[in-house]
């Protein structure tokens, strides 16, 4: 079996490569020998230099920085290569050192046949030049192994079928006769394992810190169990694979199972970065707000700078968040999914747009959660800075009980609600604030005190629970229309304001939740 080109540029390090010329030759072979990294190429050397140093099939990987500006030099680069039949040239720093290749050197490869692919410098997602070289070599070098073919043909059909890493990771386990764990180094958290449940708890409890992670590579024996880490990177995250395998075991070749296992963390790095939303989302609650800050720069959604989060209790909201989530990935939009306590968070990146079915289709799921009268379920759309983003979900998780206290009717909390019953919360340590709230109420209370009335109760409801809406208090205060209708305005007429005022109905509506929250303190 030969390792084609094509199977390279499946390879993380290369997944932002872009084929812009000579696509026919993206299936010759590579195979064998190194992979030249050459940085002293010129027009009068180019030939000798390669002839000297180049076997055929290989691959050359450079920045052609001697050349930079040499459309005919650049020519002769190709043509040498393949004339000794090159698989193909690999250009790093694109669009900074070479700014863009002339229409000619676009021509001759094609006109040869001849990938050239470019590494584009301005892309989002930087890459390393040694990840390039070491993922490209690390095929070279185990090409004639049998078992390092079968585990890459099978992480090919296995990705391309929509199977897990879990598949692959068990291949590659059940040849060693070890148990694999990739850790989220920062976290100290297992992101996937092939340990059974009670073994991975186990280890997580009792083994994890006692291995040194820090280190870039580490064998430590304990007892009769041997432990095998590599540090690796991809993306933001940092992570080591970890071997855990008995003395008792058969001896294996702990560098090729490395590789193999490290090959496999490059094509589902995507489903690894998503398995981090629940550290991300506990850095936000635990105020660690710096790594949060640069961890979400992932999940940006194009220039997009807008953020909208969703957070509901685990048991009731499970099917409506899945269907939130299907709906996300169909508009290919990166989400942070994690959980907190009892609560399952979403975070995601999105423009607005009133004409976003998305997003509009999220709000009105959200709103469906009303039929469901044993959860509640937060939904806060277009918040525009990180800080605001961080403290509004920090806030709401650490307070959800209260919240969901405070708005004991309704069962979808929108940003503004959100706001207000964190800044409730604070209120009602505050004296000034509380003594602010009595001073509006007071007129009120004293009224339903000596009438033995329940106007208070009915404001409560209709500002509270129903959004002002005389027909939802009337449903939950089981009476009619036209009753809630002359309670409120009997209570606004005893309050000396006007709802239709919005100072108004923002002080008195502050005031409501502090009293609903603690009665005892009007009293």
């Amino acid at each position: 079996m030969q390792i084609l080109v094509r199977d390279i540029f499946r390879l993380q390090s290369l997944q932002t490569a872009h084929l812009i010329a000579g696509r026919e030759g993206i299936l010759r072979p590579l195979c064998g020998g190194t992979i030249l990294e050459m940085t002293e190429l010129g027009r009068d050397n180019a030939s000798e230099l390669l002839s000297f140093s180049f076997k055929p099939q290989e691959i050359m990987i450079t920045a052609l920085y001697n050349v930079k500006n040499d459309v005919e030099s650049q020519c002769d680069v190709i043509r040498a290569l393949n004339k000794l039949n090159a698989a193909g040239l690999i250009v790093f720093y694109y669009g900074l050192v070479v700014q863009k290749f002339d229409q000619r050197v676009l021509d001759l490869c094609d006109e040869l046949n001849f990938p050239l692919v470019v590494l584009n410098y301005n892309d989002n997602k930087h890459i390393s030049y040694a990840d390039v070289l070491n993922d490209v070599l690390s095929l070279n070098r185990y090409e004639n192994d049998s078992f390092f073919r079968s585990i890459i043909s099978s992480m090919w059909k296995t990705k391309d079928s929509g199977g897990s890493i879990q598949e692959v990771l068990s291949q590659i386990a059940n040849q060693g006769e070890l148990d694999i764990v990739i850790i989220d180094t920062l976290a100290q958290n297992a992101l996937c394992s092939t340990m059974s449940g009670n073994r991975l708890n186990t280890f997580l409890n009792n083994e994890l810190s006692r291995l040194p992670f820090d280190a870039s590579r580490f064998e430590l024996l304990i007892g009769e169990t041997k432990y095998c880490g590599r540090h690796y990177y991809t993306d933001y995250l940092e992570l080591s694979v970890l071997f855990v395998l008995s003395q008792r075991r058969k001896r294996v070749d702990i560098d090729s199972l490395f590789t193999c296992t490290k090959l496999c963390l490059d094509l589902w790095r995507h489903a690894l970065v998503s398995t981090r939303g629940g550290n991300i989302i506990n850095a936000i609650i635990r105020g660690d707000w710096q790594q949060a800050h640069s961890d979400l720069g992932y999940y940006r959604h194009g220039d997009a700078e807008q953020w909208n989060f969703l957070i509901c209790s685990r048991a009731p909201s499970l099917p409506l968040m899945h269907e939130v989530k299907s709906l996300l990935q169909s508009e290919g939009i990166t989400f942070i999914n994690g959980g907190y306590e009892q609560l399952e968070i979403l975070i995601f990146n999105r423009a607005p747009d009133p004409e976003d079915e998305a997003l509009n289709a999220l709000v009105l799921s959200a709103q469906a959660a009303q039929a469901d009268p044993a959860g509640h379920f937060a939904c806060a759309t277009n918040i525009s800075g990180k800080s605001e983003l961080f403290s509004l979900v920090s806030e709401t998780a650490k307070e959800w009980a209260f919240t969901c206290s405070l708005y004991k009717n309704r069962y979808c909390m929108g940003r503004f609600e959100l706001i207000e019953a964190i800044a409730c919360k604070q209120d009602l340590r505050n004296e000034a604030a509380i003594d602010r709230a009595r001073q509006i109420l007071d007129p009120l209370i004293e009224y339903d005190r000596r009438r033995e009335g329940v106007l208070l109760e009915t404001l409560q409801i209709y500002l509270i629970d129903c959004d002002c809406s005389y027909k939802q208090t009337a449903a939950l205060t089981y009476t009619h229309q036209n009753t809630v209708q002359y309670r409120v305005r009997k209570a606004m007429s005893l309050l000396g304001g006007n709802f239709e005022q919005a100072a108004a109905l923002s002080a008195v509506f502050h005031a409501i939740c502090l009293y609903r929250q603690d009665p005892q303190m009007f009293s």
